[in-house]
């Protein structure tokens, strides 16, 4: 959060209080892999804490020094140079810094410059006693530091989900409608909801939608969640069919996405595509986004982004004119070991390119329950 700070202040103040024209947001965002609103709300506080200490033409070091009189406690307001020298001594500070601040305290505060040089170097030894003293409670400190550095990683995983949502075009034009959603709940509770005993609740859940949950846990982006959402109607060989997505979010920006996780090899698996248009017209409606996606994140966007490999497709063609259909089996014959999520990729990517019918299913294996084998057929369209 510190380094956040720094970079938002830095880019939006100079020594003079003037702001500069080309900082920007997403920039920041993107760095920090929050979103555009939670950067502003940093840059406003930021703004409220700081602008007011940083003057035309005075040094930095004096605007430090001058918060650091502010900030004293009521308690140390007769012995700020006390408080300020433990204070550096607890951070760690090195010996040089602490003694060219505390000289600069007392310049600053009018004490002649050879008496502040003298006091200051007299100071040094007991500051670093107090430095030793803190190295438990610098320990915590990097446990925190740790923790802060999960729940980025946390964000940075959801962000990068929410980033492939698909939107209705009217979404600033319509409010977000809810009616028929289950109601959401807070993210965060004094017991986090991915526990052991939800794992064994919803145990029939895949490893994406453990690990998306997981991360809602530790995450800021997201505030409010909850599971099966809604009921989505939709059609499929002749029959219509009721599809409930995995989880309906929030964001701090008061967007609301469903996010469906499926395995990588069956994003474009041809119930799950009628699924995914039924949902998409459903929520266009209600201003809400889609985004299907495997457990790392990986969603249409980039299959569609891939480059056609010349020899896969050849090959892929002609067991589709020798065959008549491709079965698993026959694929992973077809194609190296080594390169078989390769393969599996470019067979998905040509399926959206091409209008391929794949269809996949899981079968359960006799010699262990709960256990499934991947299996899957591709038609011509």
């Amino acid at each position: 959060m510190a380094e956040r700070w720094i970079d938002v202040a830095m880019a939006r103040l100079t020594p003079g209080q003037e702001f500069y024209p080309g900082a920007k947001l997403a920039e920041l965002a993107d760095k920090y892999s929050v979103s555009r609103e939670r950067i502003r709300q940093v840059e406003v506080n930021v703004l409220r804490r700081l602008s007011w200490g940083i003057k035309q033409k005075s040094s930095l070091t004096a605007a430090v020094l001058d918060l650091v009189k502010d900030e004293v406690p009521d308690e140390q307001a007769d012995a700020p140079l006390a408080w300020f020298a433990t204070e550096l001594g607890s951070q760690g500070c090195s010996s040089n810094f602490t003694q060219f601040m505390l000289e600069a305290f007392l310049l600053r505060n009018g004490t002649p410059r050879k008496i502040a040089r003298q006091l200051s170097k007299e100071a040094m030894a007991p500051i670093r006693k107090i430095g030793r003293a803190k190295i438990s409670a610098r320990g915590r400190s990097t446990e925190q530091d740790e923790i802060s550095e999960g729940v980025l990683k946390a964000n940075a995983f959801v962000l990068e989900i929410l980033k492939k949502a698909v939107w209705p075009q009217h979404l600033n034009k319509q409010p977000v409608d809810l009616t028929g959603f289950q109601p959401l709940r807070a993210c965060r509770y004094d017991r986090p909801y991915y526990s052991k005993t939800l794992q064994r609740l919803v145990g029939f859940d895949s490893m994406g939608e453990r690990r998306l949950i997981k991360a809602l846990d530790s995450c800021t982006i997201v505030t409010e969640f909850v599971e099966q959402p809604v009921d989505i109607r939709y059609h499929y060989d002749g029959a219509d069919r009721i599809y409930i997505p995995d989880l309906l979010v929030r964001t701090d920006t008061d967007l609301f996405f469903i996010i469906e996780v499926k395995g990588r090899t069956r994003l474009t698996d041809r119930e799950t595509l009628a699924k995914a248009a039924a949902a998409q017209s459903h929520l266009g409606a209600r201003s809400i986004g889609y985004c299907l996606v495997d457990e790392n994140g990986f969603g249409l966007d980039d299959l569609r982004a891939l480059t056609p490999d010349d020899e896969f497709m050849q090959q892929l063609g002609s067991l589709l004119e020798q065959k008549g259909e491709v079965q698993r089996w026959m694929f992973e014959r077809a194609f190296e070991r080594e390169r078989l999520a390769w393969a599996y990729d470019q067979l998905q990517s040509a399926v959206l390119r091409e209008g391929l019918l794949y269809e996949t299913w899981l079968i359960e294996r006799r010699d262990m329950p709960n256990r499934y084998i991947f299996d899957f057929r591709l038609r011509l369209s």
